[in-house]
């Protein structure tokens, strides 16, 4: 959630300056799986550093 500030005390949202509508810049289910994937891949694979 962003507002922009307009003026001192006006603040307005994203949506409602840019009429974004809902669900917009959101992934879909298929590209948010792989990332989701990708990133438990990595987590996975990282080594803890030699003591």
């Amino acid at each position: 959630d962003i507002e922009i500030m307009n003026g001192d005390y006006e603040g307005r949202t994203l949506a409602g300056v840019y009429g974004y509508k809902d669900g917009w810049g959101e992934l879909g289910p298929h590209l948010a799986d792989e990332i989701t994937a990708l990133i438990a891949t990595k987590a996975t694979s990282v080594q803890k550093p030699a003591v």
